[in-house]
C-alpha cells in the first residue's frame, strides 16, 4: 500500500494511500471518529449493517466503534484518504458543534453518514491541504492538521443545516434485519446474549440470523459483539474504572474471559490501559 501522505500522532492519524492491485480490507472497528474519502477504484464500503456503493469523491463519516471494511469489486487502482481522530484534538468550546457532523437525520445511531461532494468543493480542497501539511515540521504539522480537521467538520455541519451544492444523493442499501440486530446488540452490550435469544427476539432461525449477519458485516455475531464490548471496556478503563468492575459492565460472565479477549484485541492487559487525561 504506497502511502502518499501520512500523519501519525497521538489522537490524530491520517493517510492518503493508493493500491495498484487492491484487496478487500480487513474488517475492524476502533475507538476513533473517522472521515473516509474515496477518490477512485471499484468497490463497496460496509459500515455496521449498511452497504455504500462507492463512486469518486464520496465521503463517509463513522462514529467510534462502527464496524467497517472496504470490499473490492474490480481491479482498478484504489485511492483513498482516511482521517481518524479523538475528540480531545478539537477545541473544547466547539467540540459538540463540530461532532454534530456525524449525526444522522434519519435516527440511525449506528450507520454511517455519507456525502458525495463536487470535485472542486471546499471539502476536497481541505484534503489537499492536509496532504501538504504532512511535509511541515512536527509542531506546524500538528497545528495545521487540527485546524484543517475543524474546518472540515464545520463545512460538513454547514451542509447538514442547509442545502449544499456539493452534496449529492448516494445510493446506500441498508440490511433491515441486520440494522435492527446491530441496534439491539449495541443497546444490550452489558447483558448476557445468546444466538438462541437473538433468533427468538427477531423471529428467525439461528442459521438465517448468522448467515445474514455475516454476509452484511463480514463478522460473526460473536466477533462483532466481542469487539464492541472491548471498545466499551477500554473507554471505561480510560475513565479510571477498575478492570473487574468493567468486565461485568461490559457483559463478560467472568474476568478470565474478559482478560483474554481484551489482551487479544488490545495488545495489553486491562490493568495496563492508561487513564486518559482530558484537557481542562
Amino acid at each position: 500500500m504506497p502511502i502518499l501522505a501520512q500523519i501519525n500522532r497521538s489522537h490524530l492519524f491520517y493517510h492518503h494511500s493508493i493500491d495498484e492491485k487492491p484487496d478487500s480490507g480487513t474488517r475492524h472497528c476502533h475507538a476513533l471518529y473517522e472521515i473516509y474519502y474515496f477518490i477512485s477504484g471499484s468497490g463497496e464500503y460496509y459500515v455496521e449493517g449498511s452497504r455504500v456503493h462507492l463512486r469518486p469523491y464520496t465521503l463517509i463519516l463513522m462514529k467510534p466503534a462502527a464496524y467497517h471494511y472496504f470490499h473490492v469489486t474490480g481491479d482498478s487502482p484504489y485511492e483513498r484518504c482516511a482521517l481518524h481522530f479523538h475528540p480531545d484534538v478539537l477545541p473544547v468550546s466547539d467540540r459538540d458543534l463540530l461532532l454534530a457532523a456525524f449525526k444522522k437525520n434519519n435516527g440511525d445511531q449506528n450507520g454511517p453518514s455519507v456525502l458525495a461532494v463536487a470535485k472542486q468543493s471546499e471539502l476536497l480542497s481541505a484534503f489537499k491541504r492536509i496532504d501538504r501539511a504532512c511535509l511541515l515540521p512536527e509542531d506546524e504539522r500538528r497545528l495545521m492538521s487540527q485546524a484543517i480537521l475543524a474546518e472540515m467538520l464545520t463545512l460538513i455541519v454547514g451542509c447538514r443545516r442547509r442545502p449544499c451544492q456539493s452534496e449529492e444523493p448516494v445510493h446506500m442499501i441498508t440490511r433491515t434485519l441486520v440494522s435492527d440486530i446491530i441496534e439491539y446488540l449495541n443497546a444490550h452490550l452489558a447483558e448476557r446474549l445468546t444466538l438462541d435469544s437473538l433468533a427468538a427476539s427477531f423471529f428467525v432461525s439461528k442459521y438465517h440470523l448468522c448467515r445474514t449477519f455475516k454476509r452484511a458485516t463480514g463478522a460473526t455475531v460473536l466477533e462483532y459483539l466481542t469487539q464492541k464490548r472491548i471498545l466499551q471496556a477500554r473507554e471505561l478503563l480510560e475513565q479510571g474504572l477498575s478492570p473487574s468492575l468493567v468486565a461485568g459492565q461490559c457483559g463478560f460472565s467472568d474476568y478470565s474471559t474478559f482478560y483474554r479477549a481484551y489482551r487479544q484485541l488490545s495488545g495489553c492487559a486491562p490493568s495496563q490501559t492508561l487513564v486518559r487525561q482530558t484537557a481542562p
